[in-house]
């Protein structure tokens, strides 16, 4: 949460190879799992290469079996733990969610959560998986998307300025704050 991991999925979601862009709060234990993602992410019959889904929450889970697929892409995106921790305090004061302003809540999530980053890194084939610093997709763009766009073996390459979806910005679905309907990156630090 608060990794700017809805601003990479709307770039990802951008290129007419990869369908999805928001979170569909789905565990992936067996490949009927993968098939559901496939069709809930195809979008105006799109011959797509890749299904995306964002995973932000320990209860999602992804069995081993399907770790091990060898056409199975993982994003490790990680936000400093300070900068993370007032994206999501400045979060809680716009949408006035007072859990969101807990600091133990918040600092337990973050641990939590990298402990189970760490898990799905070793368990992954190293080659489908990518760790991308969240700041870096701000401060060196251009790298990022032209590497992530290799990366993937995508034909298109990655842009900056993403298209805006029917569930943009919907509290649920990723980052329900305002900069991510501008539709491109924008280049500030949060401030509280």
């Amino acid at each position: 949460m608060r990794s700017r991991s809805t601003l990479l999925a709307h770039i990802l979601g951008s290129n007419p190879e990869i369908g999805g862009y928001f979170e569909l709060h789905k565990s992936y234990l067996n490949w009927l799992d993968l098939i559901i993602l496939r069709l809930r992410v195809q979008l105006d019959n799109k011959n797509i290469k890749f299904a995306l889904d964002k995973i932000l929450w320990n209860r999602l889970q992804i069995s081993e079996k399907i770790c091990l697929k060898e056409n199975l892409k993982i994003i490790f995106l990680l936000r400093k733990p300070e900068d993370t921790i007032k994206s999501i305090i400045n979060m809680g004061n716009c949408l006035g969610n007072q859990g969101y302003k807990n600091y133990q809540w918040i600092t337990n999530y973050y641990c939590s959560r990298l402990e189970n980053l760490i898990y799905y890194s070793s368990k992954i084939r190293p080659q489908n998986g990518l760790f991308i610093e969240s700041d870096k997709i701000i401060q060196d763009t251009d790298h990022v998307l032209s590497y992530l766009s290799t990366w993937l073996g995508l034909s298109k390459r990655l842009n900056s300025h993403y298209l805006l979806f029917k569930k943009t910005g919907v509290r649920g679905m990723g980052d329900p704050l305002n900069n991510i309907t501008k539709g491109k990156i924008i280049k500030k630090n949060i401030r509280i």
